[in-house]
């Protein structure tokens, strides 16, 4: 059944890991020498390349003070599964820095960030309102 291409399930363990890792503010240096692996297996775990053994992945949510079910996919079916949106957020390249800055952001500019995401993203504008109103 192992293909080269890795497991959904594997995808979205190691996008939890980097997700939490980065919300926590550890590098994958201090994580890998917190579980004894180097940082390029927590690179390989964080891109599904190699999978995250029952014992790393108890080992991996201590250190990121997390439960090892925060790590796994929801039981409910994937078309029902509810989108966590804040670690899909933090869990992509360039995702926790964004927020970040939205958050610093006055109201003013993050509407007219929202407007300029919107366009980027192909989604129709607000009807009726300018970048400033949106």
């Amino acid at each position: 059944m192992r293909t080269d291409e890795p497991e959904a399930v594997d995808i979205h363990v190691g996008q939890m890991i980097r997700a939490q890792r980065k919300l926590v503010g550890l590098s994958q240096s201090n994580l890998a020498d917190a579980i004894g692996v180097s940082f390029q297996q927590v690179q390989k775990y964080e891109k599904a390349s190699n999978r995250v053994s029952a014992s790393v992945l108890v080992a991996i949510a201590k250190t990121l003070g997390c439960p090892p079910s925060a790590l796994l996919p929801s039981e409910v079916p994937s078309d029902e599964a509810p989108t966590n949106m804040v670690m899909q957020m933090t869990g992509i390249r360039n995702g926790l820095e964004v927020a970040e800055i939205f958050l610093s952001l006055n109201e003013r500019d993050r509407r007219v960030l929202v407007t300029l995401a919107r366009s980027l993203a192909g989604y129709p504008p607000v009807r009726g309102q300018t970048p400033a109103e949106t």
